[in-house]
């Protein structure tokens, strides 16, 4: 992570500061086990700070996505709270009240900030048209609350804007993100990429990234002859030096 952090040059004196912060703050958690990767001076309680110490705190697909963009050159944190405020649907009198709605992945370039929404589903149907407005069979149960930042724009705007307050990144700097690993079906998952690259927001469409795009890309980084202690890039050498070979049918499921 640091080798990352050092590698970044040219950035503005404000994201300068939020990775002089981030550096900091990943050092403190290392020696005293406290302060967070981001150094959120701005955290309204301990439950915004993202976390640092990963493993067992973080989910185990999120584990992959973050090697995925450590891989592209990002500082990565999880679990990060941005509050929103909203207006209440009481017709008495305005009233609002404020949320914390969680991203699951933060992850930081000088000119670039992914919010991202991890979603492994495996072992499960998998993500599906039922999951957002607009494109849902009417009738059917759907899983509108589970993906709430991508069906309410209010909610995405709020985010949208907490992050800019919080780290100086301009709106069209902030990219919101979908993480996938496992889709219902093929047309599900055209159809829900469609979709959601359809709804602008901060740097534009939605971005979404299958397993498919993830996996060759950490499988990639894997074949590094450096050590690194981070257990997904570990598994796959391990597999490799047991002689095992992943193969492509193997790792395109059939659906």
């Amino acid at each position: 992570m640091f080798d990352i952090f050092h590698r970044i040059n040219h950035h503005s004196s404000a994201t300068a500061t939020f990775y002089s912060e981030m550096y900091n703050g990943a050092s403190n958690k290392l020696e005293e086990q406290s302060g967070c990767i981001f150094g959120l001076v701005n955290c309204r309680s301990d439950r915004d700070k993202p976390n640092l110490v990963w493993g067992d705190s973080m989910e185990a697909f999120e584990q992959v996505v973050k090697v995925f963009l450590e891989n592209r050159g990002y500082i990565v944190a999880n679990n990060v709270k941005f509050p929103v405020r909203r207006k209440t649907k009481k017709a008495e009198r305005d009233e609002f009240q404020t949320h914390g709605y969680e991203m699951d992945i933060v992850a930081a370039k000088s000119n670039r900030l992914l919010l991202g929404s991890v979603k492994s589903f495996f072992g499960s149907g998998g993500v599906d048209r039922q999951d957002f407005k607009g494109i849902e069979v009417k009738g059917k149960k759907t899983r509108f609350e589970a993906f709430k930042v991508f069906n309410e724009p209010e909610i995405r705007r709020g985010i949208i804007k907490e992050a800019q307050r919080r780290y100086g990144y301009e709106a069209d700097q902030i990219q919101l993100c979908l993480f996938v690993g496992r889709f219902r079906t093929i047309e599900d998952e055209h159809m829900v990429i469609r979709h959601l690259k359809s709804i602008k927001v901060g740097a534009g469409s939605i971005d979404v990234y299958n397993l498919q795009t993830i996996m060759k890309e950490v499988i990639e980084a894997a074949k590094s002859k450096t050590y690194f202690n981070e257990p997904v890039l570990v598994t796959i050498k391990a597999l490799r030096q047991s002689g095992y070979k992943i193969t492509k049918s193997e790792f395109t499921e059939k659906r």
